[in-house]
């Protein structure tokens, strides 16, 4: 899962020396505008130390707060599921690949608190009904 330094790859214009770790998993996001919240899924690329880039499976809007889950494979004491969420701005973006400025992050449990099946299909869903 966690390689050696390698380039930042995907986002043009991205000169920066900083190290980065590949780091390939699948990844659900969501985000709002204006009255609704779009949600879609993606793998994550790779992550720096403030930063994380990832391929996503639909355009995103410019400047959008971001909110990633990331399945995590270890279990909290071998039992409970575990998602890293990452929250924090679309900073670049081309294509299908993007990077977020990780402003905060942390484990949760997965669970109730997750996203539903439905809205983890990749779909629009207004859920500010």
């Amino acid at each position: 899962m966690w390689n050696s330094r390698i380039p930042t790859s995907g986002v043009k214009g991205d000169m920066r020396t900083a190290q980065r770790q590949a780091l390939t998993m699948e990844l659900r996001y969501s985000y709002n505008a204006g009255n609704l919240t779009y949600v879609g899924t993606g793998r994550t690329l790779n992550l720096g130390d403030e930063t994380i880039c990832f391929e996503t499976d639909q355009g995103l809007v410019d400047g959008s707060d971001l909110e990633l889950r990331i399945p995590w494979p270890s279990r909290l004491q071998s039992v409970c599921a575990l998602e890293l969420v990452i929250k924090g701005p679309l900073i670049r973006k081309e294509k299908t690949v993007a990077v977020l400025r990780m402003e905060s992050y942390e484990f949760q449990t997965h669970g109730d608190r997750s996203f539903s099946q439905i809205a983890s299909c990749g779909i629009t869903c207004n859920l500010a009904a």
